[in-house]
């Protein structure tokens, strides 16, 4: 089959997928925010923002390596290279899972902070965060293979569905949800999607060939250099979309913190141009940047770049004309103050839509170092803006500060691939 044709393919099943994804992340965030209240809901996101702090230093950067190594080997039709970062990262998925685990429960009387007093909330933090680091690791494993809507199905229709369904059979039975069920079922969730990611892998590698040989020549020491700088990329990455909950939820409130997670939710729908264009591209553009083939990985980010604009334009005029009656429907009128927040992070999209994959193509061709050093810059300045804002404007400070910080990354970053590898993968 025509290779275009192909990538046609997977881009509209992967927009199909993500859609399903959204409409159902919706679904349950309507559920909850309506069940719980906004205080019960902001005590429920800052539990979910905790568990990806501490994903971070599990999944170690790992995902955007296992894509790109499995990528660029299957490019050499290298099948022992792939076998071995395969093995070597779900080996540090489990090890870094124990330590990580162990912190946790050692650090326990630290957590009150956060009012997490019970033992049930610890085991939740314990068990929570290596389902969400290996869930990632395992669907970019299956992109790189090139099996990218396998991958998608795993982690957007597998892990939404069998959530929802958790929350409604709950709900119907009960009319009620409280918060630790509602993180139980997430963990659920989240092992439901991981079984089926390691089903599908061990039908592209039988799972006796999963352990790691170490032999000599495996370039385990650039996977670790690769995966340090990914892990400060990904862990400045959170704390630049997730650290204003915690702003939020420190010098405003919880229901502060769950205007502000509709506000993300309902931004999120605008995202499906970035998110399904960075889950198709990337083991794409590793696989061509092996080959030599730069102009066609131009070509392709301009036109990507192309349709995620026009996109958002479209989101960006829906929003200015129907969001106030949407957020009234869907969610309450106790939830209205996320209107204008969620104008500001939409305009920002809109911004940073002609370069939205610059960050992707540094990634993907080894120069991680600059995609992680700008974005803790962009994590300084979204904590550092919105450490000024929020207190006098609560959730449109937080908005302001991180549609800025996000802006500020991709046109740095678009400014760098230029110059370091001289392409343009902008649609300006």
């Amino acid at each position: 089959m025509d290779r275009q044709l192909i990538f046609s393919h997977e881009v509209f099943f992967a927009l199909l997928l993500r859609a399903f994804n959204l409409l159902a992340t919706l679904l349950s965030t309507l559920l909850l925010a309506r069940t719980l209240g906004p205080e019960a809901y902001g005590q429920y996101s800052q539990m979910m923002a905790i568990s990806m702090f501490l994903a971070l230093p599990i999944q170690a950067g790992l995902p955007q390596l296992v894509v790109r190594e499995i990528a660029m080997a299957r490019a050499k039709f290298d099948s022992f290279l792939m076998k071995e970062i395969w093995g070597w990262s779900i080996m540090t998925t489990l090890v870094f899972s124990v330590i990580t685990g162990t912190l946790v429960l050692l650090l326990s009387p630290y957590w009150k902070i956060f009012g997490f007093t019970t033992s049930g909330m610890l085991v939740y933090l314990v068990g929570l965060p290596p389902l969400l680091a290996l869930s990632a690791t395992l669907t970019a494993a299956l992109r790189g293979t090139g099996k990218v809507l396998r991958g998608l199905i795993s982690e957007f229709f597998m892990r939404p569905l069998a959530y929802n369904a958790f929350l409604l059979v709950d709900w119907l039975t009960t009319r009620q949800i409280e918060v630790q069920e509602a993180i139980v079922y997430s963990i659920w969730a989240y092992f439901s999607s991981v079984a089926v990611a390691l089903w599908f892998f061990s039908k592209i590698l039988p799972i006796h060939s999963w352990f790691p040989s170490f032999s000599v020549g495996v370039p385990f020491r650039n996977w670790l250099k690769s995966i340090l700088l990914f892990s400060l990329l990904e862990g400045s990455w959170v704390i630049l979309t997730q650290g204003s909950i915690l702003l939020l939820s420190v010098l405003s409130g919880s229901e502060s913190v769950a205007n502000f997670k509709v506000t993300l939710q309902m931004a999120s729908l605008a995202m499906i141009g970035f998110e399904v264009g960075g889950l198709v591209l990337a083991p794409r553009i590793a696989r061509l940047w092996t080959l030599g083939r730069k102009h066609e990985i131009e070509r392709i980010m301009v036109s990507a770049a192309k349709w995620t604009w026009w996109f958002n334009v479209l989101w960006v005029s829906l929003f200015l004309i129907y969001g106030h009656s949407l957020i009234f429907l869907a969610f309450g009128p106790e939830y209205l103050d996320a209107y204008s927040p969620l104008l500001i992070l939409l305009l920002s999209n809109l911004v940073r839509s002609p370069v939205a994959f610059s960050a992707l193509f540094l990634n993907m061709s080894q120069k991680e170092l600059y995609s992680a050093l700008v974005t803790v810059l962009s994590a300084i300045v979204n904590l550092g803006v919105g450490y000024v804002l929020i207190p006098s404007f609560s959730v449109s400070g937080a908005a302001v500060a991180l549609g800025f910080s996000l802006a500020l990354r991709y046109w740095i970053l678009w400014t760098l691939s230029r110059k370091i590898l001289n392409t343009n993968g902008s649609s300006v």
